[in-house]
């Protein structure tokens, strides 16, 4: 059985906040790392400034265990932009 955690939104919102992303690596092999790096709260990110977040946690986590998400949920955004965020999601991690 696949363990998963949350850890947050990459690159930090707030002071003190992943000041050592690098501890990410000793999260046990079988624990997946949920990392939200789309901003839901601005406008949509680019594919290619979402690869840059997932790219600084593929230094630290392997592919095969990042899970990457929106910070937070979509509820409170417009749809279409909601739809444009998670699909520029999309193509970012299918970049890396």
């Amino acid at each position: 059985m696949v363990r998963t955690t949350v850890v947050g939104s990459w690159p930090p919102r707030f002071a003190g906040q992943w000041q050592e992303p690098e501890l990410l690596a000793d999260v046990p092999e079988d624990i997946e790392v949920v990392a939200g790096v789309a901003d839901v709260k601005s406008d949509a990110s680019s594919p290619q400034e979402l690869s840059q977040r997932i790219g600084a946690l593929l230094g630290v986590v392997s592919e095969e265990r990042l899970l990457v998400s929106t910070w937070c949920g979509c509820g409170r955004m417009l749809h279409d932009d909601a739809i444009r965020l998670v699909r520029n999601l999309v193509k970012a991690a299918r970049s890396e």
